[in-house]
């Protein structure tokens, strides 16, 4: 267990406040409610849970899951938008109370920054942080760059590691407690090059 005590924002307001900004430039949120739920801000929910990379493969069959035990769900995805508007309509199907559709770019420093804090500002709270995405592009000795090296590390270790960290600090300020699930890409134990 990491004792993350004692870790605090430190950045200046000024770059917080820009990449606030840039943060609500890149995030799209799409809501859709089922008729079951209370309101809009999952009041009357029990369990809201974030769900990194829940359009496709494992990430949609947490979220299915999960919908089927009553949850409250925010639906991440980068590139797969269409299979997003499915899992999102199959959750509420399913019986989630509600089920909200996250655009990002988990490669993103900046929006990894806002992530946590706009989705509780969403939604209320999270209560449940699934880190689902991850990144695998096929390299080898010929293809292999620095910057794919360091892509894969952006989205499929910093990410989960940052998400974690900023919902133990949001939840620290709210006297509150979340739970988090982590699966990582075996590209970051396997390299292929």
């Amino acid at each position: 267990m990491v004792d993350c005590t004692g870790l605090e924002n430190r950045q200046p307001a000024r770059v917080r406040e820009f990449e606030s900004h840039r943060f609500r430039q890149q995030a799209r949120f799409t809501r859709e409610t089922n008729s079951t739920a209370r309101d809009a801000k999952g009041n009357g929910v029990t369990r809201i849970a974030l769900v990194t990379g829940g359009a496709k493969r494992i990430g949609r069959a947490i979220c299915l899951q999960l919908a089927a035990r009553g949850y409250g769900l925010a639906i991440h995805y980068r590139t797969s938008q269409q299979e997003a508007e499915q899992t999102r309509a199959d959750c509420l199907a399913a019986g989630a109370a509600f089920a909200e559709m996250v655009f990002g770019d988990l490669s993103d420093p900046l929006f990894r920054a806002g992530l946590i804090r706009q989705v509780t500002h969403q939604l209320g709270r999270i209560d449940l942080l699934v880190n689902s995405a991850s990144l695998f592009e096929f390299d080898d000795v010929g293809s292999f760059t620095p910057e794919r090296f360091s892509a894969h590390l952006q989205s499929n270790y910093l990410a989960p590691v940052e998400l974690t960290l900023a919902l133990h600090r949001q939840t620290l300020d709210a006297a509150a407690q979340a739970h988090v699930i982590t699966l990582l890409d075996q590209k970051i134990f396997n390299l292929n090059t």
